[in-house]
Order: C-alpha cells, then sequence, then structure tokens
C-alpha cells in the first residue's frame, strides 16, 4: 500500500452515513474502487468501515483536498443522513497513511453512533475501538494495529499528535 505524504498539520473528519434508498451493498465495491485511486491522488488518508447498509470514514489530509472530498461525498446520491462526527485540524495519524477499507459490525457500528463524546480525542478513541474489531484490507502491519489499539485505549493523543497539542474545537454537523 503506497503512503501518502501529509502535511504537518491535517484537516481529519470522521462521518458516518448509510446506503440512499434505492441503493445496495454492491455500491461499496463502487466507492471503494473509486475512493482507493481518487484519494490516494489526492494526497487523503482514509479508512472506510461499511456493516452492509452504513458507512463511517475516517478522512485526513492537507485542509483543501479533505473539504473538497467531503463536499463530494456529501453529494453524491449513494449516500443518505451524512453526520460528521469529528472536524478538526490536528497533526496527521501516521497509521491512517495511504487508504483502507473494511467491513465492520452493525452492533460496533451502532455503538460508534450512539457514543455522545464530542473531544477529537473521544472520538478518536471510540472509532479506534470499532477500527480494532473491523476486517480491514488492506491488512495493517503489527505497528498500526498497536496505534490503533493505543487510539481505542484513549491515549490517541499520545500516540497520534504528540501528547501536548491543544485540540481545537469540534465542529458537528448533518444533513437529513
Amino acid at each position: 500500500m503506497p503512503n501518502i505524504q501529509l502535511p504537518a498539520e491535517c484537516l481529519h473528519i470522521i462521518y458516518c452515513s448509510r446506503l440512499a434508498p434505492g441503493a445496495d451493498y454492491t455500491a461499496y465495491a463502487d466507492i471503494c474502487r473509486a475512493a482507493r485511486r481518487r484519494h490516494l491522488d489526492d494526497g487523503v488518508a482514509s479508512i472506510l468501515l461499511f456493516d452492509g447498509h452504513r458507512f463511517c470514514q475516517w478522512l485526513q489530509g492537507e485542509r483543501g483536498a479533505v473539504a473538497a472530498l467531503m463536499h463530494q461525498i456529501a453529494g453524491d446520491t449513494r449516500h443518505a443522513g451524512l453526520t460528521t462526527r469529528m472536524h478538526a485540524v490536528m497533526p496527521f495519524c501516521g497509521f491512517a497513511q495511504g487508504w483502507r477499507a473494511g467491513f465492520v459490525d452493525s452492533e460496533g457500528l451502532d455503538r460508534f453512533q450512539q457514543f455522545n463524546g464530542t473531544s477529537p480525542d473521544q472520538v478518536l478513541s471510540a472509532f479506534g475501538r470499532l477500527l480494532a474489531a473491523a476486517e480491514i484490507e488492506p491488512a495493517m502491519s503489527i505497528s498500526d494495529a498497536a496505534t490503533a489499539g493505543a487510539v481505542a485505549s484513549g491515549a490517541a493523543a499520545s500516540q497520534c499528535y504528540g501528547g501536548n497539542q491543544a485540540w481545537p474545537g469540534l465542529a458537528d454537523t448533518s444533513r437529513p
């Protein structure tokens, strides 16, 4: 998997959505094919999780590229009920370099979507727990898995962000 050269400060967005009415699970394969190429070309690292009906994705990269990609995703007719769980500018998280996708069980995604944390550290910790239970492709290396485990255990600030960073405010938005 090629790595992406990310800037020191990245825009991080985690969103959830569901398949739009009339779309079926085969849309996931189409989204993966296009996203794998487009995200790498645009310098956006991402992890896309899918449970057969819903998506959850972490995007990070140069601010303009991530914002433009998020605008495209919000306008994609295969997505409905898009809700932004995290929108923050922070240093990049090395284990998320490149592009990955995988399946997650519905119960795990339910827990993530019902989670009420608002700080980026809390949201990343909850996402890390979801990620730790997912079937990811390409497979994560041992060091990537260890970092994901640290994120899940609440050590996101020290593992991904240097530990002494002040967390910027969180901007939650949603679209029906």
